[in-house]
């Protein structure tokens, strides 16, 4: 393993190394999924002109660093954006072994024994995510004469969706987060791929047609993206 540039004190746990083959050039990469800074090299490369590159690019480092969002954790009493509405965490601690967890209005009360229970409500957050978009797709495509033939709700670090050439559906579990305008952009994003594989004139039309409010939600996502990335 060749030698690594150093790091100021306060950057070196924000700043990873990623080597590619493919890489010619030096470059810096946010990556708000993990909440750091890569510094994309190639598997061969001079330390000095590393350390000069990064040296060169500290104040640019610093200040993406400081936009990075900034995680929280689920706990009692807090406001969290859950599909498309504001909502309330209600957490009653019980006995037993099993966690229940269930929407009433605006408010989502989760009783569980667990100190940490993050991953059920991700889970549970998960199931509700999935059955909103399968019933904007279903809707989408049922407009458009189109069809998909699955659907997945995964954790993905650079796609907010996507679509195979086998017509399955994919979506970032975070959307859950978004506003339901953002949501529906990006069925209707994917949606249009189903038909166009491209981001042509006629995909755009067909996606602008299929959205509910096109300019808002695609704007949303390109501008406030990254915000998702604080939630668990």
């Amino acid at each position: 393993m060749p030698e690594t540039p150093v790091f100021p004190e306060g950057l070196r746990d924000r700043i990873s190394i990623d080597i590619s083959p493919r890489r010619r050039r030096f470059a810096l990469r946010v990556d708000s999924a993990r909440g750091e800074i890569r510094l994309c090299l190639p598997p061969r490369y001079n330390l000095r002109r590393v350390q000069n590159f990064v040296d060169s690019h500290l104040g640019w480092i610093e200040t993406q660093i400081s936009r990075l969002p900034r995680p929280v954790a689920f706990e009692h009493g807090m406001s969290l954006p859950l599909l498309g509405r504001s909502c309330t965490l209600n957490v009653l601690r019980t006995g037993g072994r099993v966690t229940h967890i269930e929407f009433e209005n605006d408010v989502l009360h989760i009783r569980t024994p667990r100190d940490d229970f993050t991953g059920r409500l991700k889970r549970f957050l998960n199931d509700r995510l999935r059955e909103m978009l399968t019933a904007k797709a279903k809707e989408k495509t049922g407009t458009a004469g189109l069809k998909f033939s699955a659907l997945q709700v995964r954790e993905t670090r650079s796609r907010w969706g996507s679509c195979s050439s086998q017509g399955t559906l994919s979506f970032s579990r975070r959307l859950v987060y978004a506003p339901d305008y953002v949501i529906d952009y990006v069925v209707a994003h994917e949606t249009a791929h189903l038909q166009h594989h491209n981001h042509s004139k006629d995909f755009w039309a067909l996606c602008r047609n299929l959205s509910d409010d096109y300019e808002r939600g695609k704007g949303w996502i390109r501008r406030h993206g990254d915000s998702l990335y604080r939630y668990p």
